[in-house]
């Protein structure tokens, strides 16, 4: 398909047009300036600071607007955007091409920001004439742009981390699913359905999201200081009423009052499967690598009762990786932790047959990489060890009795342990 993209320079936008051309369709960009083109890339002539009566390329089959300039600029005229969106959306109709709106979780008519009232009026605009609206929640991952940037650098400029009373509310969204979805609509053909909410189904606390930004994002610990939230709102009124320029404040207020979005049905009717949080947050977009390292560590140093070195641990990695494509099992934190209680797993715990499987799979794995290395040599075969057979008569009867100990624990504990390995 061909599609008119506003915004691919975007934060979003980028991530779209990459997926639409990895998909094979012709993006066909849009520049406020041709002058400034560098390539022999098809354009499109639009700004959103000047409305002026628009006629989209010909055999055009979508128009996706990305393009915002509320982030670009502390002083900016929404009215203008609005127009400019408007003469787009006329455009598309006289045209009969699909048209695609991306707005944000702020949007209300008496939202707290212009922003997000600019956001509702463009979305009025674009369902009262037939087009599609993607409704998205926070956007997080990638490069710190957008709010996401900004949440960013507070965090790490900051030594602490805002415990809002009583909670704000997010709901997050990485960039790439984000596109994934934007994508996967201008793809569906024949949909009823005009307004889509993209975001993680539960939301979190604006604290939380905070804390995996410092966590996971910027390897960082930071410590919590209560804020109650109409002191928050108060500022915001005062920066109102002293008319001052538009500021990170003024932005973050935008979450103090969001409307919670129920997004399982969008989600499913787009296919879409989010990643987690935590998972979103690492530089990658994906934190399965560093839980195979701790799956890794944690099961071999249960079977070798010794911390295993880092090419041990890659060994294990490299095993996985070359039979389920790198994923981890996700054990519970506390057998991470501490690998001793790996020894309560049981089948008649873990519950599915496939699971257990898997499990003993990969503990035989790291069974086998430790006994092919120094701490295994040293832990079954004695290895550069004196025995004498009163000693390992006592080791024995001692191994005997530690499992037994470990058997009888494994029954009392065992809907606990199945409770958390199977939630």
């Amino acid at each position: 398909m061909k599609i008119v993209v506003t915004g691919d320079t975007g934060y979003i936008g980028k991530y779209v047009k990459t997926l639409l051309l990895q998909r094979g369709h012709e993006v066909i960009i849009s520049l406020r300036n041709p002058s400034l083109k560098k390539d022999t890339s098809p354009f499109f002539v639009f700004d959103l600071s000047n409305p002026e009566l628009l006629v989209l390329p010909k055999s055009t089959d979508v128009v996706l607007h990305l393009a915002t300039m509320a982030n670009k600029s502390l002083i900016y005229d929404h009215t203008s955007e609005v127009k400019s969106s408007k003469r787009l959306i006329e455009a598309a109709v006289f045209s009969n091409v699909k048209f695609i709106f991306l707005s944000s979780q702020t949007a209300h008519p008496e939202a707290a920001t212009t922003y997000g009232r600019m956001k509702w009026a463009i979305e009025e605009n674009a369902l009262l004439n037939g087009g599609y609206v993607v409704r998205a929640g926070q956007v997080y991952g990638g490069e710190p742009r957008g709010l996401f940037g900004v949440l960013q650098k507070l965090v790490k400029q900051s030594p602490v981390i805002p415990l809002f009373i009583p909670p704000l509310k997010v709901q997050p969204i990485h960039v790439e699913d984000l596109a994934e979805g934007i994508v996967n609509l201008v793809e569906k053909q024949g949909s009823q359905q005009k307004l889509y909410e993209l975001a993680m189904t539960t939301p979190v606390s604006l604290t939380n999201f905070l804390k995996n930004i410092s966590k996971y994002k910027l390897r960082a610990q930071r410590i919590y200081l209560p804020v109650p939230v109409f002191f928050l709102k108060i500022i915001n009124l005062i920066v109102k009423y002293l008319s001052i320029k538009p500021s990170t404040f003024t932005r973050i207020s935008a979450l103090f009052n969001l409307n919670i979005m129920n997004t399982h049905s969008d989600l499913e009717n787009l296919n879409l499967l989010l990643r987690e949080l935590e998972d979103g947050m690492h530089p990658s977009g994906s934190n399965q690598k560093r839980a195979l390292l701790l799956e890794g560590r944690a099961l071999t140093l249960h079977v070798a009762k010794k911390v295993p070195s880092n090419f041990q641990i890659r060994q294990y990695v490299r095993v996985i990786g070359a039979r389920s494509d790198g994923f981890a099992m996700k054990l519970p934190r506390l057998f991470i932790i501490c690998p001793t209680f790996i020894s309560l797993i049981s089948r008649s715990n873990i519950g599915e047959s496939a699971k257990w499987d898997e499990f003993s799979w990969r503990l035989g794995s790291a069974t086998r990489l430790s006994e092919a290395s120094v701490i295994g040599a040293e832990r079954f075969l004695f290895y550069r060890k004196k025995q004498n057979i009163i000693l390992a008569m006592f080791k024995l009867l001692g191994s005997t009795t530690l499992l037994l100990l470990w058997l009888t624990l494994r029954s009392i504990f065992q809907p606990i342990i199945k409770y958390f390995l199977n939630r």
